[in-house]
């Protein structure tokens, strides 16, 4: 059945089911835009997100909660791809040095 031909009830029920399949609130957001797309115009995304039982991971407050995230990780770059918002979080008190992640090998090579 199209988005048009769906009642209103029909699609909130939709968009909910589809909310059900993921854990966080952000993986339902990435994951599946679309669906969080339609959520939103209609004003539904805050109730949804309820009723699926969606989490809200917060972001990190301390140097210390960075630095067990960050120690998760190799280099700065594999914490950057797999969990950009505690990296640009470090990045923006200056903690990035202090934590002490490696760089890592340069993406580029070296004429």
């Amino acid at each position: 059945m199209t988005e048009q031909h769906l009642t209103r009830e029909q699609l909130y029920f939709e968009l909910l089911e589809n909310a059900k399949g993921f854990k966080t609130y952000s993986a339902w957001r990435r994951k599946a835009y679309n669906e969080y797309r339609k959520a939103m115009r209609r004003g539904w995304h805050k109730q949804i997100v309820k009723e699926a039982g969606l989490q809200i991971l917060a972001t990190p407050r301390t140097y210390e909660e960075c630095k067990a995230i960050a120690s998760q990780y190799k280099t700065r770059g594999e914490w950057y791809r797999k969990d950009h918002t505690t990296y640009y979080y470090a990045r923006q008190r200056g903690w990035i040095e202090l934590i002490g992640i490696p760089k890592g090998k340069a993406g580029r090579p070296q004429h």
